[in-house]
């Protein structure tokens, strides 16, 4: 339900090339969720680890999450983020490559990782507050 969030949220969203060429994008009805960069393409990228940042804080603090396409993030919070944490867990234990495997624990500080630390936060701070 989280990917599918992000999703919709992201075919939604607008981006425009600034005078100095740079691009700028954000999501219509998310405050706080936009992103400058300087091509399209790391635009968007960066549009979606921002979107990404914006739901965890969102959750953390119980505060409202407006509903996109029929997506409502309030129902079942807590079950679709385990399965979603679990997913990215997997997904980033999984080797990256056949000649540097990457996992979570390695030394090397990625993207990735630090979703994993953001989600597995959510997860403990779900846990103790339930």
């Amino acid at each position: 339900m989280l990917i599918e969030y992000i999703n919709e949220a992201v075919k939604i969203a607008r981006y425009k090339k600034l005078e100095d060429n740079s691009w700028f994008g954000d999501i219509a009805g998310l405050e706080g969720v936009w992103a400058n960069s300087k091509t399209l393409e790391d635009c968007k990228k960066e549009l979606v680890e921002v979107l990404e940042e914006w739901l965890i804080l969102k959750i953390r603090d119980n505060d409202q999450i407006p509903v996109i396409n029929g997506i409502d993030l309030s129902i079942n919070i807590h079950l679709f983020l385990f399965f979603y944490i679990f997913k990215v867990l997997i997904q980033t234990l999984r080797p990256s490559g056949r000649d540097s495997p990457k996992t979570a624990f390695s030394s090397s500080h990625s993207y990735e990782t630090t979703s994993v630390n953001s989600f597995m936060y959510l997860a403990f701070w779900f846990l103790l507050r339930v």
